[in-house]
């Protein structure tokens, strides 16, 4: 699976430029080739405004205050280092909690949802709005529709997914948190990685086995090793039933998909707990 860059890219200031372009070629300029310039220039201008104008809408629709709004609440009288018992709580089907992530978080992601991919991933500008934007996606979908979850995978979950993997390439690291301050904390950088055991693809599955092999060297010996232990555990598990099946069994209802023997089976007698 290929790693989503930055929607834009700014050109070279010196050798783009309009101005500079016919004079560094070192070859005089005829009518009709400045002419043709001249549209490939204004083509090249539109272009740019467009990209830029759908980069700041986007900005508009999920700012820094949606942002800390969201940790905020997501780890609200949660240390850095908590027990595995506390943990549950965002896992753990729990009305009050699910009603306050669509009370308060809904409108947002109902705002973000229609963008594509690259307008979604141009928001992540920081490990910290690019965490809040990875709960917004991927954690907090799973409260507000846990009735009908076909929304959650055909929509949210690719778009965390083109995310997790712009945060986590080499070139960023945005899991390891402002200069390194998540490095030895799980309940930060685990979040950076469930986008990609959501996804029915091996390749995502591999790249954040490699995620949390790195997780666990970083947290040994300290307070985030037990948890550290324990969200790679969880990771295997739903690997294991993507090398088995290439895909998610209990959700087959949900997009419409029928049923193997092979799953009707697994369905029935080895579902894990966390297969809602």
């Amino acid at each position: 699976m290929l790693f989503l860059r930055r929607a834009y890219k700014p050109h070279s200031p010196l050798f783009n430029h309009p101005l500079l372009a016919s004079s560094c070629s070192g070859r005089p300029t005829s009518t009709h080739s400045s002419h043709k310039s001249n549209q490939h220039r204004q083509h090249r201008h539109r272009h740019y405004h467009s990209k830029m104008s759908t980069s700041t809408e986007a900005e508009s629709l999920f700012t820094d205050e949606d942002s800390t709004r969201i940790l905020d609440f997501w780890f609200k009288d949660v240390p850095d280092h908590p027990s595995i018992e506390m943990t549950k709580r965002w896992f753990q089907s729990d009305a009050a909690f699910d009603e306050a992530c669509r009370t308060n978080f809904g409108p947002t992601l109902s705002k973000i949802s229609p963008l594509s991919a690259a307008a979604v991933t141009s928001l992540a500008t920081s490990p910290q709005k690019t965490l809040s934007l990875l709960l917004l996606l991927d954690q907090i979908p799973r409260n507000i529709n846990r009735k009908d979850s076909s929304s959650v995978y055909t929509v949210t979950d690719p778009l965390a997914v083109a995310v997790a993997q712009h945060a986590t390439s080499p070139a960023l690291r945005f899991d390891l948190g402002p200069d390194g301050a998540w490095r030895g904390v799980p309940t930060r950088r685990c979040w950076f990685y469930l986008p990609l055991e959501h996804a029915e693809d091996l390749g995502a599955h591999q790249h954040a086995q490699e995620l949390h092999e790195e997780l666990i060297r970083d947290c040994k010996g300290g307070p985030g090793e037990e948890l550290a232990n324990s969200t790679e555990e969880f990771l295997k598990s739903h690997t294991e039933v993507i090398k088995r099946f290439g895909r998610y069994p209990y959700r087959n209802q949900a997009l419409g998909r029928e049923n193997t023997k092979e799953e009707v089976e697994w369905l029935e007698k080895e579902k894990s707990p966390w297969a809602r």
